[in-house]
């Protein structure tokens, strides 16, 4: 497994557990965005959809 890949792990479960990219970053001390990134990119490197964005209501 690459370190990119491992990151993208990391942040998934960040996101996962805190149910919300903006509260995963802040928890991190990182951007929303460069949190969307990492799972972007594990999500491309599985070939596989791994978080779907769903409106906050239904989550």
């Amino acid at each position: 497994m690459r370190l990119d890949q491992f990151s993208g792990i990391v942040a998934f479960v960040k996101v996962a557990e805190a149910r919300s990219f903006t509260r995963a970053a802040a928890e991190l001390g990182v951007a929303p965005a460069s949190l969307s990134e990492a799972v972007k990119g594990l999500e491309e490197a599985w070939g596989c959809g791994c978080s779907t964005a769903r409106p906050a209501a239904l989550a």
